[in-house]
């Protein structure tokens, strides 16, 4: 790798004082520890027949710290991207994307404004059942491009084992999360769940926002139909 330095000694005099580290973010917020396990807000479902068209997207970016305020130019680091599962991801960080099981993708830091650069981590399946995209694992490592003993790793579940139900139809009243879904309601309404078959699961009166556990109901695709005070919605979600 090539390395840019405007200010080339500079540089050399802060690495030798204090490092720059590199610190993984989800969502915008610094992630604790080696494992990150993402859920149904990152993932995009549709069933076709029984299966399933799936994009997972988690929203990871890396950010580069102690850097000095007065260096000028720029410097660099390499990023590899391992499929531990051996299934094919795609990722654009830096630039042109590419997709593999093992990825390599060079990372520019302009000092003083570039310093949090996306992944773009992405995987996409198609025809394929849920149980073959949750615990998708990948690991992502930086290395830096002027010293390689500053390392640091992140392993991504991709989609983890409680994702919890998946808004396939977006609509404006209803949200993914774990365990159910949330709602807000701009008045009373009722929400009906009605099973592939069409039979009715359950009927709700709710109003405002609140969230709707779905615990103890099969895996499977189920329709809603929310109907009320200004509220005439309706949509899939996969349980």
């Amino acid at each position: 790798m090539k390395k840019i330095y405007f200010l080339f000694s500079a540089l050399m005099a802060f690495a030798s004082a204090q490092a720059q580290t590199y610190v993984f973010t989800y969502n915008d917020k610094p992630v604790s520890g080696e494992n990150l396990v993402c859920g149904s807000a990152d993932a995009e479902i549709e069933e076709f027949d029984g299966l399933y068209d799936v994009v997972l997207k988690p929203a990871i970016s890396i950010s580069a710290t102690n850097l000095p305020s007065d260096l000028e130019g720029a410097f660099d680091a390499l990023l590899t991207v391992e499929s531990l599962n051996g299934q094919k991801v795609q990722c654009c960080a830096g630039g042109d994307c590419t997709t593999g099981t093992n990825i390599e993708k060079e990372l520019l830091f302009e000092v003083g404004s570039k310093q949090t650069i996306p992944v773009d981590l992405e995987y996409l399946g198609y025809g394929v059942t849920l149980e073959e995209v949750k615990n998708i694992k990948v690991k992502l490592t930086v290395v830096d491009g002027y010293d390689q003993n500053i390392t640091t790793s992140l392993t991504v579940v991709m989609y983890g084992e409680d994702a919890g139900v998946n808004v396939i139809e977006n609509n404006r009243c209803f949200q993914t999360a774990c365990g159910g879904f949330s709602y807000d309601f701009p008045g009373e309404a009722v929400v009906t769940l009605y099973n592939a078959g069409g039979a009715v699961c359950g009927s709700y009166r709710l109003s405002g926002s609140g969230f709707l556990s779905t615990e103890g109901m099969p895996a499977g695709i189920y329709f809603f139909t929310a109907v009320g005070n200004g509220v005439n919605e309706s949509g899939k979600v996969a349980i």
